[in-house]
């Protein structure tokens, strides 16, 4: 049945908009919403945000947040210094105008009726030799939404998450600082945006999640599914409820085996234990950790002699079991022998991420452990920092930079001299590397030092196309292989610059075109997987707990039949995890059909685990309270460290099964005060 649309509803549309506005008036700007009206000051600062629905003024008047300035670095007192943006006016309805002395910022808004979308179109007069980054802050009393538009604009916590936002009747017990940031506007690049947000102000949790549908299907700056059918409101709504659905209760089982027939093998005894997804490490399906062979995506030829047409039938005989597809990742880094982008007969691609670039200045022979070259002008040895980006020429440690291109061949560094002048020194202490030919070379030939991730790989340049293509293999990759969790672990090898992790998210998600959930090094979702910026998200698709398994070997006794429980009741106690399928505790996490038929007790704990399934569906919040109560954090008195993450429990919860239904049993194992410990989970 086609939907047609009334002249009353046309006449309501009509009204709605009508009610958007952009106003100026002498002491101030008001961007009025149907839903709310914020008002600045002729100075650009916070005056009002007002909801209309029930007339609730949001701010704290007393102190209403700083609205947008410029912060930085005074040099001279090494103090952080803000820089405020003194004036804004209103031009053409649509544009805001910010400016203090010569400083001068342009946005385009967008008013919507439950939201308003900020674009920043120009930047004039903030040099990125200073460093600056630019804010905007309210201070809140009831809870609002603020979405970043784009991978140049951010947020704290995470791109686009909802920040823990809650809608209670109660308002926050103190006032709420709300801010998104141009962390790098001054490390703009001309093929990036410039940044945005989106800002609404609901009531409740549904409201919110409307708007926010809304700003996902209007807002083109926003990622959205390959998907062959326009993104409307309504196709939006069936996809993120279908996506809900299938990510609701996920049970996974990390796998492997010694050939083919034994990973079927574990696909089958996936099935028979109403687990609902397989996982493959990279060890597994790749055939190592880091990839090594000609190519990141070609599989493990130990496993699929076939190459990838051996892999996509294994793909489509999970798809044909009813499974999904997890498939762990390092991020689309790049082989040191890749054929396509490093070992190419024209040389190195320059799409690779680098740190100098230059002209060798003088010939080099054989077997020259010494060049000079020019680098290019403005280059800089960098700073290499422990987790902080200290300027515009660093970097955090984990990358290295010793290794070099000079034409095709590869060398590595091992002192760099004279880098305060015009031509540098290298002093080599290898020559030929990643099997390049060890020649003479001419002077003019072009010199290239890299940013390798943790000195393993290679990695694309965050501001070349190239980072756009590795996006898109990877996407049409877990499209054609039905991957329906991708595990981006190492995302951070796109961290040459500060937005590179976002923006590698946002490109991927753009070439999915299927129900897919992510992870990430961090523990997150990859940045911009839309679908997790929804409250009706976060609360339904819960997080995951699984039961150890592993077998005795030197330094670790075999799973024992208590310790298997420990991190369940705590997950589900604390967290309403759902309970999931079984693992190796350890890196590289996977079960084999070896270590199931070689552990005594295995088809005892999978016994319990479907127990646990069973009672962790049914237990009351009395229940797991009083579960949640045995655990505490482990304290280490003698390093004066807390770890919270990691707790501690005097109690083992049981599950059992009696004619009389399902029940958890205390178990309080026998102790030698002062000696002995509680139980408690590891970490790899």
């Amino acid at each position: 049945m086609r939907t047609s649309i009334t002249i009353p509803m046309i006449a309501l549309l009509l009204a709605c908009f009508q009610c958007l506005r952009a106003e100026q008036k002498t002491d101030s700007i008001t961007l009025e919403t149907t839903t709310f009206r914020l008002v600045f000051d002729s100075r650009g600062k916070p005056k009002s945000l007002l909801r209309l629905s029930d007339n609730q003024e949001l701010l704290d008047l007393s102190d209403p947040g700083k609205g947008f300035y410029l912060y930085g670095m005074d040099l001279q007192s090494a103090e952080p210094a803000e820089i405020p943006l003194s004036t804004m006016k209103l031009e053409d309805g649509n544009r805001l105008i910010l400016q203090n002395n010569f400083s001068r910022l342009t946005f385009r808004i967008n008013i919507q009726p439950a939201y308003l979308a900020f674009y920043l179109e120009r930047v004039e007069g903030v040099p990125t030799q200073n460093l600056l980054i630019l804010r905007f802050e309210l201070n809140v009393v009831r809870h609002i939404g603020l979405h970043p538009l784009d991978y140049m604009t951010y947020r704290r916590n995470s791109f686009g998450s909802t920040d823990g936002i809650q809608f209670e009747e109660k308002p926050p017990a103190k006032t709420l600082t709300r801010r998104v940031s141009w962390q790098w506007l001054w490390d703009r690049h001309p093929d990036n945006p410039l940044g945005g947000f989106a800002l609404q102000c609901p009531r409740t949790e549904r409201e919110y999640d409307q708007t926010l549908l809304q700003i996902w299907v209007n807002e083109p700056s926003l990622p959205k599914p390959a998907i062959q059918q326009p993104w409307t409101l309504e196709t939006a709504q069936k996809w993120l409820e279908g996506w809900i659905r299938f990510n609701t209760d996920v049970r996974t089982i990390t796998i492997n085996g010694e050939n083919l027939d034994e990973l079927k093998e574990m696909v089958d005894f996936a099935v028979q234990e109403q687990l609902n997804e397989v996982k493959l490490f990279t060890h597994t399906w790749r055939g190592g950790f880091w990839p090594r062979s000609q190519h990141h995506l070609l599989p493990n030829p130990n496993l699929f002699p076939a190459g990838e047409k051996d892999f996509k039938a294994f793909c489509d005989y999970v798809y044909g079991k009813g499974l999904r597809l997890r498939l762990h990742t390092l991020s689309m880094c790049i082989s040191n022998i890749d054929k396509y982008w490093v070992k190419t007969p024209q040389g190195p691609d320059p799409r690779l991420a680098h740190w100098v670039r230059g002209t060798l200045v003088d010939p080099v022979d054989k077997n020259a452990d010494l060049i000079r070259f020019r680098p290019e002008p403005g280059s800089a040895l960098p700073v290499m920092g422990q987790r902080r980006r200290i300027g515009s020429v660093a970097y955090h440690s984990f990358f290295a930079i010793q290794v070099f291109a000079i034409g095709k061949e590869f060398v590595r560094v091992e002192e760099f001299r004279n880098t305060d002048r015009d031509i540098w020194e290298l002093k080599l202490s290898r020559r030929g590397l990643f099997t390049s030919e060890q020649t003479s070379h001419e002077p003019g030939e072009n010199v290239t030092g890299y940013l390798r991730p943790y000195n393993q790989v290679f990695t694309a340049d965050n501001n070349s196309t190239l980072i756009r293509e590795l996006a898109k293999e990877f996407g049409e990759f877990c499209n054609t292989c039905h991957i329906t969790t991708i595990d981006l672990d190492g995302l951070e090898v796109h961290g040459q610059h500060g937005y590179g992790c976002a923006k590698f998210g946002y490109l991927l998600y753009q070439y999915l075109d299927h129900y897919t959930a992510s992870d990430s090094s961090s523990g997150a979702a990859m940045p911009f997987h839309m679908e997790y910026w929804f409250k009706a998200a976060t609360r339904n698709v819960r997080p995951v707990v699984t039961m150890p398994l592993v077998l005795e070997r030197s330094g670790r006794r075999a799973t024992n039949p208590y310790e298997v429980h420990v991190k369940i009741a705590r997950f589900v106690a604390e967290q309403r995890a759902v309970v999931g399928g079984i693992r190796k505790p350890e890196p590289m996490f996977d079960l084999t059909p070896a270590m199931l038929r070689n552990h005594g007790l295995s088809q005892r704990f999978l016994e319990q685990l479907h127990l646990w399934r069973k009672i962790a569906g049914t237990m009351s919040d009395e229940q797991r309270r009083t579960i949640a109560a045995g655990y505490h954090p482990i304290i280490l008195k003698d390093l004066n460290l807390n770890m919270g993450n990691h707790k501690e429990t005097d109690i083992i919860w049981e599950p059992r099964k009696t004619d009389d239904g399902l029940y958890l049993r205390p178990l309080s194992l026998l102790t030698r005060p002062g000696i002995d410990r509680g139980w408690t989970t590891g970490q790899e």
